[in-house]
């Protein structure tokens, strides 16, 4: 069984993120980013520097060489 009110909310966000301009949306993306680094460092204790650190070292994790070069 569906929730109408979660249906209701998400048909709300979804015209709101429609209304934004491209430069809106980057934006928010860039605040996201800055808010869950902030997040990340007051949960763990550390830095935004050390939290970056942390952030960039994941991101690289997994990622293979490009085979073209």
């Amino acid at each position: 069984m569906r929730s109408r009110l979660a249906d209701q909310l998400r048909d709300e966000r979804r015209r709101a993120d429609l209304a934004r301009s491209p430069e809106e949306r980057f934006e928010l993306a860039l605040e996201l980013g800055r808010r869950a680094l902030r997040d990340y460092a007051s949960a763990h204790g550390v830095t935004l520097a050390e939290a970056l650190r942390v952030f960039e070292r994941n991101r690289r994790i997994g990622r293979n060489p490009s085979r073209i070069s």
